[in-house]
């Protein structure tokens, strides 16, 4: 009798403990309910690691952020990353090449939660005893529900609210421009890889439509694919072209098989700005990307927005880092 009370008393003890520990109800993209800790000390990224850290960076919490970059973002591409986390440089990966995780070097880093955008990880790091958080980005309602989560979790409600009204506001001054007096037509327009034909970000198709534009190379085109080919890409004969970087912007000018294009005899071939992540990808600068791109699109409806000015002030307030003009212009330029 008194091992079985000894016990209850046990159980009692286990079960208070973990109240005190677990935060209940967090549900991820999956809907999956996670217990995690009061206070997140330490995180772990996967996948999609670049918007995922960027919203950490807008939260002020970059500190808590345990693992390093894998080698697609060790290029000079992403070097904002590393300006805005210092610490990247010299922590952990935790995945492979292939972007699985690795379990051993994530039990070893004792994260309070992995962040995570591929799907095909929780198996693997529920099987570890790993708690996971799951994202995904289609629209602007899932970068809503990612900030708030994240606010959330990491204990920046606040942050995340002050984020928020900042994209609202600039979603409804694009809106509002494009209602104003007679409705704008629509151009043709997308967003693509220049080798692949490919878009690059599902997220893009909501970008481009919320800037006024009529995305030909919209996610999905073609089998169910985010690809197009050549020719449907000619047919489809964007009057503006937005590309991974500039490189690829430089390039589509001297390649004959593009000189009859709309958007190359234009010259309205642009490289998409690029700052923490590009702005027309997940993650926080899709704020930005909006006003961006519907300055590119309807340029007379958006004559006095001072995208510099807009950029340093984004920088200042959302990531603590003070930028002068010449590096709010580099930003809007794109990369190499």
């Amino acid at each position: 009798m008194r091992a079985a009370a000894r016990l209850a008393l046990c159980l009692l003890l286990a079960l208070a403990g973990a109240a005190s520990w677990a935060r209940p109800g967090v549900v991820d993209a999956a809907g999956r309910q996670v217990a995690l800790p009061e206070r997140v000390a330490r995180t772990a990224v996967l996948g999609a690691v670049a918007p995922l850290n960027g919203f950490l960076f807008m939260l002020g919490r970059q500190e808590t952020i345990g693992s390093g970059l894998p080698a697609f973002f060790q290029t000079p591409y992403w070097a904002m990353q590393r300006r805005l986390a210092p610490q990247l440089a010299d922590l952990p990966v935790v995945a492979g090449s292939d972007g699985q995780p690795n379990v051993e070097a994530l039990l070893a880093l004792a994260p309070d939660v992995v962040l995570t955008s591929s799907r095909g990880a929780l198996p693997v790091l529920e099987t570890a005893g790993l708690p996971a958080l799951y994202f995904e980005w289609k629209d602007f309602d899932d970068l809503r529900r990612t900030a708030e989560l994240l606010g959330d979790v990491l204990g920046a409600r606040a942050r995340a609210a002050e984020f928020l009204r900042y994209c609202d506001g600039n979603i409804a001054r694009v809106s509002a421009a494009l209602a104003a007096g007679d409705a704008p037509r629509r151009p043709r327009v997308a967003f693509l890889r220049a080798k692949t034909f490919s878009q690059p970000a599902r997220i893009a198709d909501w970008t481009l439509a919320a800037a006024g534009g009529d995305n030909v190379g919209r996610y999905g085109v073609g089998a169910g694919q985010a690809a197009m080919t050549l020719e449907a890409l000619l047919r489809a004969d964007p009057e503006t072209l937005i590309v991974w970087s500039r490189e690829e912007r430089d390039a589509l000018f001297t390649d004959p098989r593009f000189a009859a294009m709309s958007a190359v005899r234009a010259r309205r071939v642009h490289a998409v700005p690029v700052g923490a992540t590009p702005w027309l990808a997940p993650g926080v600068e899709q704020c930005l990307g909006v006003l961006w791109t519907a300055q590119r699109l309807h340029p007379e409806r958006f004559a006095d927005l001072d995208l510099v000015e807009e950029t340093r002030g984004f920088y200042r307030r959302f990531f603590s880092l003070p930028i002068d003009a010449g590096e709010a212009a580099a930003i809007l330029d794109g990369m190499d």
